[in-house]
């Protein structure tokens, strides 16, 4: 490896960019990584052995043991260990992870689902002998009806 270190003029130095096009690397995290410099990605990786830790941002720069992440937004710069990484998710030019939504919508959004899916397959009770009778009581289906 390179002793020689880049600063492009932004503060941070990195090593020298190394070449992972090689049979020893073919195929590997860090020729696929280094491949896609310049991509928006996000990156998961193992802590330990339960907690998973996620980061996102630019590929700046990779090594044979770390990668380097420019985070956009903080205009910082992030050291990741390779071998703790998972999973990593390359986005299209330009495109970026959707903003979570608060979990109040999304608990509100799965409750109007599951009400339509109701209204959808719940009959009224027939009039006359019930041979036909839904899996709910009126009370029960009048309450779903309500939205209670």
């Amino acid at each position: 490896m390179s002793e020689t270190t880049i600063d492009n003029g932004n503060g941070f130095n990195s090593p020298a960019e190394e070449d992972f096009n090689n049979t020893s690397l073919e195929g590997s995290m860090q020729q696929i990584l280094s491949d896609n410099l310049g991509s928006y990605v996000v990156i998961e990786s193992l802590i330990g052995t339960a907690l998973v830790e996620e980061r996102a941002g630019t590929l700046y720069s990779v090594g044979i043991s770390y990668l380097v992440l420019y985070e956009e937004t903080s205009r910082t710069y992030i050291v990741c260990d390779i071998f703790s990484i998972k999973f990593v998710t390359f986005y299209l030019p330009g495109e970026r992870p959707r903003a979570a939504e608060s979990s109040n919508t999304m608990r509100e959004q799965a409750i109007a689902t599951y009400r339509s899916a109701l209204d959808s397959s719940i009959r009224k009770p027939p009039a006359g002998n019930g041979r036909n009778a839904p899996r709910l009581s009126r009370a029960a289906y009048d309450r779903v009806k309500q939205g209670s």
